[in-house]
């Protein structure tokens, strides 16, 4: 009796303890517990952040798996980056797989955000879009525009996501702060700052400045938008309303003036030729000023009208007036010969007298 009496004895005594040491537990793990429902509490606002970006991450590697094996996606978005680490985001109202990597587009619209906070948009009616390669092509009545108010219209186009370089077979219109484009292609690279207007199908390309002269040319033209400056070369010929000068090479230094771009200055080479009332006049190198219409002939420079020819190393041509002002080394004269031009007479002035 005594014995097992002594045995429920030491049972209870070992529960006791049990009790205890779980009491002692319990102390220690409640603040434990406070603590870090306190810390939940003010970390769930960014642990929230985190799982909708891991579900959207893994939403859209779904969506992607979903084009390639069942076809047609409502509302495709996809993501990739260029060799600047430059975002470019490319959505759609409907996307069809052509194969394991490459989508056909309906009404595709992509745009690319650069380092310096501007955007380039790009939209067609339809598009493909190769996910491996990193292209977008764009079909059907495309447009590129960007921040700066430059718009460019074209049928077809590819974009290079990785070199942020586009590039049109399709004959091209461009407005924007520089006035106005034709041509029968175009290249952009370095995220629209360098735009090459193609020659193409046309017979020549035609760059329109807002101030209101007109460059054209029959080979490549280069629209340089950091620099300011549009160069080309082949059969060059720039025109305004008091006259035109043409070129095999020139190239036109714009600037700017509330909010759009004018022409400042244009300098050609290689058989210079300006026209002038009853003549030409021609040299090796050329500059135009549009502000004071004055244009500055250098170079072998020869003054034709009717059966005369006058000849220089400068001559200097104000357009509003029809005036030219002829300037020898004398080495060809043997002393400085000045002459003076107008559409109705020719005068020669030498040091010491004026003959006609």
């Amino acid at each position: 009796m005594l014995k097992k009496r002594a045995e429920q004895l030491k049972k209870q005594h070992a529960a006791v303890l049990r009790s205890q040491r779980l009491t002692k537990s319990l102390k220690k793990i409640f603040p434990a517990l406070i603590v870090i429902i306190i810390l939940l509490l003010f970390l769930w606002p960014q642990l929230k952040l985190m799982l909708l970006s891991r579900q959207h991450t893994v939403h859209e590697k779904i969506n992607a798996v979903r084009t390639t094996h069942e076809g047609e996606l409502v509302n495709p978005h996809y993501y990739a980056t260029n060799n600047k680490n430059e975002p470019f985001e490319l959505m759609a109202n409907s996307a069809h797989a052509m194969n394991t990597q490459e989508v056909s587009l309906n009404q595709p619209l992509g745009s690319l955000k650069l380092h310096s906070g501007q955007t380039v948009t790009l939209k067609a009616d339809n598009g493909r879009f190769n996910q491996n390669e990193k292209i977008f092509s764009l079909n059907n009545n495309g447009l590129l525009s960007d921040m700066e108010g430059n718009i460019f219209h074209f049928h077809s186009a590819i974009f290079h996501i990785s070199e942020s370089r586009i590039y049109s077979p399709d004959r091209v219109y461009g407005m924007g702060p520089a006035g106005e484009m034709h041509a029968g292609g175009f290249e952009a690279i370095e995220n629209g700052a360098i735009i090459t207007l193609k020659r193409g199908k046309e017979k020549q390309l035609k760059f329109k400045v807002h101030s209101g002269e007109i460059l054209t040319s029959q080979g490549d033209m280069t629209y340089d938008q950091l620099k300011q400056v549009i160069s080309t070369q082949d059969h060059v010929r720039v025109t305004s309303p008091k006259g035109s000068m043409r070129a095999d090479k020139m190239s036109a230094y714009l600037r700017g003036v509330h909010k759009k771009l004018e022409l400042d200055r244009v300098e050609a080479s290689g058989k210079v030729v300006v026209e002038v009332p009853d003549g030409i006049i021609q040299g090796n190198n050329g500059i135009y000023f549009p502000q004071s219409q004055k244009t500055i002939i250098t170079g072998n420079v020869e003054i034709h009208r009717k059966n005369h020819i006058a000849r220089g190393t400068a001559v200097e041509i104000d357009l509003r007036t029809g005036q030219h002002v002829l300037k020898s080394d004398g080495r060809q004269k043997g002393n400085q010969v000045r002459i003076i031009l107008d559409s109705s007479q020719l005068k020669l002035e030498k040091k010491g007298g004026l003959s006609k």
